[in-house]
């Protein structure tokens, strides 16, 4: 993206099903995607006015146009959908990636759709999860959706509702691993108590270089070891 690009959180909410998909604006597409480890699915919609930003942007739109792109109420080419369906599976991948820290997930784009009809992946009274971003690119632009059932992210409530990750687990494991990979770079100066002699302060006085200095240890005696002044 050019520093012009801009992709920000409208909102996040709860909703029916089938208000849902009532709610939609035609003409739209919507992609129906499954979670692996889950084993539910769920939509990503995108509305008309970001489908023809991403598709007149890719095919060499004049930039900072700001013109409104007419809707005639035809039916998507193939070369339309296939740019959406792209830009859907980057949208999937940053979702995989952005759940990483709290679960590993794999979503696959299934299929692509321009008829509500044809993605009941959950029943019309089911409570959804959507989180709806807007996109801007050069005055143009538009919103998408991300729906999820309730069902579907059933497997990790009990992760998403944790007020810190790690929070159930009682540690941290990403934090755990940063925490120990660090201290491994760490320097520590250790002092090595080798042996111990009271010696009357006359004897120390005549000290000569190269004077050995017995110190009545045996090899297999444990050494106190001190950092910091600490033994």
């Amino acid at each position: 993206m050019c520093s012009s690009d801009l992709v920000s959180l409208e909102e996040v909410t709860s909703i029916r099903f089938g208000d849902y998909l009532n709610h939609i604006m035609l003409p739209a597409m919507i992609g129906v995607f499954r979670v692996e480890e889950w084993e539910n699915y769920g939509l990503v919609s995108v509305d008309s006015g970001l489908i023809y930003a991403v598709v007149d942007a890719l095919l060499g739109g004049r930039r900072g146009g700001g013109e409104q792109v007419m809707i005639d109420g035809r039916g998507f080419t193939t070369i339309e959908t296939d740019l959406v369906s792209r830009m859907l599976g980057h949208v999937l991948s940053d979702l995989s990636t952005s759940m990483a820290p709290i679960t590993p997930t794999t979503i696959e784009l299934e299929r692509v759709e321009s008829s509500p009809r044809f993605v009941a992946i959950a029943g019309t009274t089911n409570v959804c999860a959507v989180a709806t971003f807007r996109v801007s690119m050069d005055e143009r632009g538009g919103c998408f959706s991300i729906l999820l059932p309730y069902a579907t992210i059933e497997p990790v409530r009990h992760l998403l509702n944790q007020r810190f990750m790690g929070e159930k687990l009682g540690r941290d494991t990403i934090w755990e691993v940063h925490m120990a990979s660090e201290v491994r770079k760490v320097d520590v100066t250790l002092d090595v108590v080798l042996g111990e002699r009271d010696m009357p302060l006359g004897t120390v006085r005549d000290f000569k270089v190269g004077q050995t200095i017995p110190l009545f240890a045996d090899p297999d005696q444990p050494l106190d070891m001190q950092c910091g002044g600490v033994t």
